[in-house]
């Protein structure tokens, strides 16, 4: 819960990016809110040069199901 607080609120910094939204949808995901955590993992695909686009992609194909 902490972490999804830390991230959200440091995803509205300009430097924010893949990583954060990542991260976010890591978080989403270990608390059991597997909207919210496709939707973050999708959300990634915006930086197509990311290096974690892939396993972003993976992860919400696999909580879709």
């Amino acid at each position: 819960d902490l972490a999804i607080t830390a991230y959200s609120a440091y995803s509205k910094y300009n430097k924010s990016g893949g990583e954060t939204l990542f991260q976010l949808a890591r978080a989403y995901e270990a608390t059991g809110n597997t909207a919210a955590a496709i939707r973050n993992y999708e959300a990634v695909s915006i930086y197509q040069n990311h290096p974690r686009s892939y396993e972003a992609s993976e992860a919400a194909r696999r909580l879709k199901g």
